[in-house]
């Protein structure tokens, strides 16, 4: 459980966002992107719960009924990430937090994504203040010393493939979440946008 709190939201380096960088290198266009947000004050206004780890094939077996360990990283689309979070909810006996729309057959909440009991996406707001260990201000979830190979997972470490998740404790937020920086790209709630213009102030989606 996480705690609410007050953040600076955004890039807080003066150069180009690398995050921004990483997204042009893999060929989308440059224009879409803003390579300066604009940090701004976010207030979140309920605590949140967020998984200790990245959703894996282990846990997909569980869901399926199938033994077997299995702690790798489970890479999915965003709607199939839904599909499976609907899916723990049922087997948790919570309410689903996502509904299929039937004249788009996208999904979409039920109602407050926040009065849901079930288990859905974060939002980019509560994502990004998990990764700095509740707001603080530092650049990743360990602090603002350099990324290294004992603390992330990427390509730089000769990583091409995703490893076990949690394997890089020393790069574990303060709250013990894993693989914040690195291993494999991870879903929020909110729809694409190009920067902050107009971004809300609550941390909802």
């Amino acid at each position: 459980r996480i705690a609410a709190g007050t953040f600076e939201m955004g890039w807080r380096g003066t150069e180009s966002c690398p995050a921004n960088d990483a997204t042009a290198a893999d060929g989308v266009d440059a224009s879409l992107l803003d390579t300066h947000p604009d940090l701004h004050t976010v207030t979140l206004t309920h605590d949140f719960y967020l998984g200790v780890t990245e959703f894996t094939y282990g846990q997909m077996g569980t869901l399926a009924g199938v033994d077997g360990e299995n702690d790798s990283p489970l890479p999915v689309l965003r709607s199939i990430a839904i599909v499976l979070l609907n899916d723990m909810s049922d087997a948790h006996g919570f309410d689903r937090c996502y509904e299929r729309s039937d004249d788009t057959g996208d999904y979409r909440a039920v109602g407050d994504i926040y009065a849901c009991e079930g288990y859905r996406l974060p939002t980019e707001a509560e994502w990004e203040y998990a990764a700095r260990s509740g707001g603080a201000a530092r650049t990743y979830p360990w602090g603002d010393a350099e990324p290294t190979c004992g603390r992330a997972l990427s390509i730089d470490c000769g990583l091409h493939h995703t490893a076990p998740v949690c394997s890089k404790p020393a790069g574990n937020s303060s709250h013990g979440v894993c693989d914040l920086a690195g291993n494999v790209w991870e879903w929020v709630q909110d729809g694409w946008n190009n920067n902050y213009v107009g971004a809300p102030g609550d941390g909802s989606a």
